[in-house]
């Protein structure tokens, strides 16, 4: 490996990202930034795996440094949205959703934000509504319709409509079964023979 060429350790950190080998991706793209702090695809991957490794700390500062440099990126705000609400800070969150939905009107992340805002602030029937929106959305991959679900659940269970919270845990957990059970059956085969 060119120990001094960032844009290596870039591909070297996002070809691990894909194979799912996100300690070891993450570790090349933080060598990428050292040696090229405003590479702006290495911070927004930091970024991105640093949040799906609940390391939330990181993931800001990564999404911050993106918007020094591209302060019209809808994404890395919405992203900054999805960190104040996992923080519980809804008015913070709601501030970074609604900025990014005036930058990128469709942001499901944004969207899901606000609608754990929403829920934290108490106000558990605007998250439910806001949720049903979402599941109309035609362009909804699986991980978000499970999303949504989960979240529409909350809501409802604090509305007090606990049978229809369930029927949304049922629906994801179909969701899950439908999209797993082929990968577990053939693995199952895989191990036969």
């Amino acid at each position: 490996i060119a120990p001094d060429e960032p844009e290596v350790w870039f591909c070297l950190g996002t070809m691990r990202l894909r194979q799912g080998i996100e300690a070891e991706g993450l570790a090349d793209l933080k060598t990428a930034l050292r040696l090229q702090p405003d590479m702006l695809p290495a911070l927004k991957n930091a970024a991105a795996v640093s949040y799906r490794l609940g390391h939330l700390t990181d993931a800001e500062k990564y999404y911050c440094r993106v918007m020094e440099l591209a302060p019209y990126d809808g994404d890395s705000l919405a992203a900054l949205a999805a960190i104040a609400a996992r923080r519980l800070k809804p008015g913070e969150a709601r501030r970074l959703a609604e900025r990014a939905l005036a930058l990128q009107r469709d942001s499901f992340t944004a969207e899901m934000a606000i609608g754990r805002a929403d829920l934290t602030d108490g106000l558990p029937e605007r998250a439910r509504e806001r949720m049903e929106r979402l599941l109309g959305r035609a362009d909804l991959s699986d991980d978000n319709r499970i999303a949504v679900l989960d979240l529409r659940a909350e809501a409802l269970d604090a509305i007090g409509l606990t049978d229809a919270a369930f029927a949304d845990y049922r629906s994801r957990n179909a969701i899950l079964r439908q999209k797993f059970t082929p990968l577990m059956e053939r693995e199952s085969a895989e191990r036969r023979v």
